[in-house]
């Protein structure tokens, strides 16, 4: 019913290839944490006289104009919690994902101190790609509510089917498997009349309801909104037109107004989901920022995606690319619209006038630059070295706070025989910080990398 990692914690800032995942991720992942979570949150570190800041005014969601924040990953919300602290808004978690990790145990206190610092210092903390990171992705509600951020959590579940597939039962059992919830978290939960689910996690009133039943709110609220919401929503455009489904859930929001101190859109595509989705979390923001796009005709740019989505359904490929051609002249900035046509001049077999117009794309949103990924994969696929490289280079040249990437360089230089290049990235990824808990075995992997992979350098 409910799309969740399988595995609710992992070194999630990887980036999701099968070589990565076999050259890094195994080798390097740290084990799962076996305390139970706590039942109560942690004493949140007071604000200081340095930290207060006015603080936001609620304004009515889809009512009034809202400026969203677009984060790239969950945990980057965070220092946008912070500002509502003193406040305890609700949080409104939108997202297939709880975030609802336990913190480890040796380090709870210290995130906990760092949540409670002022917002500016959290920001240099919660990047993407960092070798020493304070936690996890999925750890981000845990660690918000251990240090006080909100008084309650709605939590909005999306599902496959209707609203009678929605089973709170078979929601704690999945909570309980994955380690997010304890035994006496679990017997909290309660189903109402309606279907929705209450619960006590971390010591904070939970509502968990169908995202067809969004309740009415008088407090004041936090909005995060994870892209993952649509993915167990949309089953194609002929079944589920995207835009039809962002349209109905806009206008469910609009009618409830709630008050709200902070908007959040996470797109996630570091987190798992694909670049065409990237588009959404900007269409989002727009609608959020002008809430009359959502009573009156989607603007012409989104109908034109619309019909190219359709289209993609009966391979139209000449039509979808004249429709994103068109969309260009009237957007000639816009990174997603470059991305599509990337995509379609691939189809097309037109492969260097593709990679300029990603190039484009990228240096506009370097987050397409992961594209380079999927193009290495496509190249380990068709035993290709030498153009896996240079994917994985471009990436690099894009990425380079991305120690992750340098290590998968390092490994493919070493089975092309450029070992002296490779030692010597692996000599400087050997001279960061990286985290003893999450990535505990890394350091033997880099230096062993090397030794394990000359003796068959020396065979050829």
């Amino acid at each position: 019913m409910i799309v969740i990692p399988q595995k609710i914690i992992r070194a999630s800032r990887l980036f999701l290839l099968p070589f990565l995942l076999l050259a890094i991720l195994v080798a390097c992942e740290a084990p799962p944490v076996k305390e139970e979570p706590p039942a109560t949150p942690a004493r949140p570190v007071p604000a200081t006289a340095t930290n207060q800041r006015e603080q936001p005014a609620a304004t009515p969601l889809l009512s009034a104009p809202l400026k969203a924040r677009l984060v790239e990953l969950p945990e980057m919300a965070l220092p946008v919690f912070r500002h509502t602290m003193e406040q305890k808004p609700t949080l409104v978690l939108m997202a297939n994902n709880p975030f609802l990790a336990p913190l480890p145990t040796d380090s709870a206190a210290d995130i906990v101190k760092l949540l409670g610092a002022p917002a500016e210092a959290l920001v240099p903390k919660l990047v993407p790609f960092a070798s020493d990171p304070p936690l996890l992705t999925d750890m981000t509600v845990s660690a918000a509510l251990a240090a006080g951020y909100f008084s309650r959590v709605l939590w909005v579940v999306p599902t496959k089917g209707e609203k009678e597939l929605f089973s709170g039962a078979q929601l704690k059992t999945q909570l309980v498997d994955l380690g997010a919830i304890n035994e006496a978290e679990a017997a909290s939960f309660q189903e109402d009349i309606d279907g929705s689910v209450v619960a006590v996690i971390r010591g904070v009133p939970w509502h968990i309801v169908h995202y067809t039943q969004l309740p009415q709110l008088s407090e004041d609220v936090v909005v995060y909104l994870d892209l993952d919401f649509f993915k167990p929503l949309y089953r194609g455009e002929i079944k589920t037109p995207l835009l039809e489904i962002t349209y109905a859930l806009l206008n469910t929001l609009k009618k409830n107004a709630w008050k709200t101190l902070n908007l959040v859109i996470c797109r996630s595509n570091l987190n798992g989901l694909p670049l065409e989705t990237r588009f959404l979390g900007n269409d989002l923001a727009e609608a959020f920022r002008t809430p009359q796009l959502v009573s009156g005709e989607p603007p012409l740019k989104w109908q034109q995606r619309k019909n190219a989505l359709y289209l993609e359904n009966f391979m139209q490929n000449e039509k979808i690319h004249d429709i994103y051609r068109q969309m260009l002249e009237g957007s000639p900035d816009d990174p997603s619209v470059k991305f599509a046509l990337y995509q379609i001049l691939r189809r097309l077999k037109r492969g260097d006038e593709a990679l300029d117009l990603l190039a484009q794309a990228v240096a506009t949103d370097r987050y397409y630059a992961l594209e380079y990924l999927n193009l290495a994969a496509v190249a380990e696929e068709k035993n290709l070295p030498h153009k896996k490289l240079e994917m994985f280079a471009r990436a690099q040249e894009i990425f380079p706070d991305n120690p992750f990437l340098t290590i998968e360089v390092a490994r493919i230089m070493i089975e092309m025989g450029r070992v002296d290049q490779a030692k010597s990235m692996v000599d400087e990824l050997l001279k960061r910080n990286w985290s003893p808990l999450y990535f505990p075995q890394i350091k033997d992997y880099l230096r062993t990398l090397i030794a394990r992979e000359q003796p068959a350098k020396v065979q050829q």
